[in-house]
């Protein structure tokens, strides 16, 4: 009777660990671009936070007054941009058109988001 000795030939082993290099080859790239585009809508909701948080501060504690004022906030930079609107105003309010823009890492390497409103403030 012949008998088979226990465990693997070398050829076995070159196989399965080929076999195991492709699958890899294959599944790392697309985990690598998974987790990248991920980083990138944690990015972005961070920016529409920030740009909502700077259309709520218009008008409170920024004054309406036609200009643009620009800053960073962590690695977010953000530009608030206040003009006149250009819609009738009634005889008691003046309207503003108020635009918030942010970007993450530089305003070159990321889409912006943009928020635009209108506030109402008396009229001076």
């Amino acid at each position: 009777m012949n008998r088979r000795p226990h465990g693997f030939t070398l050829l076995e082993c070159a196989v399965a660990l080929a076999v195991l290099g492709l699958l890899l080859g294959t599944l790392l790239p697309a985990t690598l671009e998974a987790l990248g585009r991920q980083s990138g809508a944690a990015q972005e909701r961070a920016a529409l936070a920030a740009a909502e948080a700077l259309l709520a501060r218009a008008g409170r504690d920024i004054p309406l007054a036609e200009g643009s004022r620009e800053g960073r906030d962590g690695t977010l930079d953000w530009r608030l941009e206040i003009a006149p609107a250009a819609i009738p105003e009634g005889p008691w309010v003046t309207a503003w058109a108020v635009t918030a823009t942010v970007a993450g890492g530089g305003w070159a390497r990321r889409r912006p988001v943009r928020l635009a409103t209108l506030r109402l403030a008396p009229m001076p």
